[in-house]
């Protein structure tokens, strides 16, 4: 028997933090008059400072940053606090492996020009309204631009929307000017304009961050299957198997046994769950049949420990 179990891909992760030391020592070599004085010698005045207090003052950081850190975002507490708050923040450069559920963390975005999302659309160089169901993609989802126009639908709490991609959640980089002082994206975000959230009857008080579902137009598995180049309808009993697991398509169009509380069914193998491209090595990829069949409650859908074995 192979234990395995449906879960989300390790992620390369990377803490950064910028301290107040940092950003005093690069402030004051940035705002001396004189370079022979020292920062004992010189403290700005507060009519001095006040204009470098946020967007400049931040990519003064970013600019000066080591290579391996990222300046914080946000560090005033308010607009009379002159404290400095660090912050850490994780980067990635992928995202969890897509399924015909894929879970993902939704967030609001204002697309048009001067909004938070920073500068232009990275699919198309351009400003999108905000009344056009779109959505931004972290950075593994959003692969390097090959989902740029296309359509992905969301589910939330029985209601669901196609919404187009037309930009990316940058997972990897942040808090400058492009990125509009935001911290770097999560992997697991879609980001969607106020028409998205419209459209899926989220009363407007809750804006700002919900959990949803979401997968490709023509099914989440992307490209036609590896055995035999062609799609298949997602009510028959088949999977997708981990790279290893896959072992070159020698288990093409073979059965496997699925056990799962008491109950067993056979599917026959007809793609591979690439664990090159962040497909974990211990994943049975299965179709709606197959979890009909196991009888699992269509709410716990998505993630759940099996057994397996060659039929």
């Amino acid at each position: 028997m192979n234990e395995n179990k449906l879960t989300e891909v390790n992620v390369q992760k990377q803490q950064v933090q910028t301290t107040e030391d940092d950003f005093w020592n690069l402030a004051f070599e940035t705002f001396l008059p004189d370079q022979n004085n020292s920062a004992d010698d010189y403290y700005p005045s507060e009519d001095e400072f006040v204009p470098y207090m946020e967007d400049d003052y931040l990519q003064i950081l970013y600019e000066n940053r080591p290579e391996d850190k990222y300046v914080p975002c946000d560090p005033w507490q308010d607009e009379y606090d002159d404290s400095f708050s660090g912050q850490f923040y994780e980067t990635y450069t992928c995202s969890p492996h897509i399924t015909k559920h894929t879970k993902a963390k939704m967030t609001i975005n204002n697309f048009e020009k001067g909004g938070d999302g920073g500068g232009p659309s990275e699919c198309d160089n351009k400003y999108h309204s905000n009344d056009t169901p779109i959505v931004a993609l972290s950075t593994g989802w959003y692969d390097k631009g090959k989902r740029c126009h296309k359509f992905i639908k969301i589910h939330y709490k029985g209601k669901s929307v196609k919404a187009k991609v037309v930009d990316e959640c940058d997972s990897t980089m942040g808090c400058d000017k492009e990125h509009g002082f935001q911290p770097p994206c999560p992997n697991n975000v879609v980001d969607g304009s106020k028409a998205v959230w419209k459209a899926l009857g989220v009363p407007e008080s809750d804006w700002g961050e919900a959990e949803v579902t979401c997968f490709e137009k023509g099914g989440g598995g992307g490209g036609p299957s590896e055995c035999d180049g062609h799609y298949h309808s997602d009510d028959t009993l088949i999977v997708a198997l981990s790279t290893r697991w896959y072992n070159h398509g020698q288990r093409c169009f073979k059965f496997i046994n699925i056990n799962y509380n008491g109950k067993s069914v056979q599917a026959m193998v007809i793609d591979e769950c690439d664990s090159t491209r962040g497909c974990k090595d211990d994943i049975v990829d299965a179709s709606k049949a197959v979890w009909k069949a196991l009888q699992v409650p269509k709410s716990q859908w998505g993630e759940t420990s099996v057994t397996w074995s060659d039929a």
